[in-house]
């Protein structure tokens, strides 16, 4: 009997958003001797189910919905090794129908939902994650639109995480 997929649903940035994020994601990661990730807001964390599940719903979500343009809030950190350091988000009516609707459609989650996009996982002592975030502050994008829904396996080592379909915000 197959094992149950640990899936999260992404919402990704568009090609021209993502190239400044993946470029910010990777020098942190080569600084601090980690792995660079893929930039993405989770939308849904947290999934159990069978491998094709996931896609199969994540294709009738990705058609009931538009692409969502976000503008940053702040940069933060937290201790948590994958919220090491972090854009974070407004809720928006588009964002939060839109994890109102991946709740509806997919298995069971009690992922709370913080939208934020990472920027660095790890670990930092206070102070210097402190000091990242101001600079970076100073740097990020002033708004971000993600236009493709994700399924992430998010069973595996960071490293080696990866998408296992993709679809287009097409509403």
């Amino acid at each position: 009997m197959p094992q149950d997929l640990r899936s999260s649903l992404w919402l990704v940035p568009q090609p021209a958003d993502t190239g400044v994020l993946l470029c910010m994601i990777c020098k942190l990661a080569q600084e601090h001797g980690d792995a660079p990730f893929a930039p993405h807001l989770t939308l849904l964390g947290g999934l159990s189910a069978p491998r094709q599940a996931p896609a199969d719903r994540a294709t009738l979500l990705a058609a009931a919905l538009d692409p969502i343009t976000l503008r940053p809030l702040s940069v933060g950190g937290e201790q948590s090794r994958v919220r090491c350091l972090y854009v974070r988000f407004a809720h928006s009516r588009e964002l939060d129908s839109a994890r109102c609707r991946a709740e509806s459609v997919m298995p069971p989650s009690d992922d709370a939902f913080l939208p934020h996009m990472g920027l660095y996982y790890g670990s930092l002592e206070t102070a210097e994650r402190l000091q990242l975030a101001r600079a970076i502050i100073l740097h990020r994008p002033a708004a971000i639109t993600l236009d493709r829904l994700a399924v992430a396996d998010t069973s595996k080592a960071v490293e080696d995480r990866d998408e296992i379909a993709v679809f287009r915000l097409d509403s």
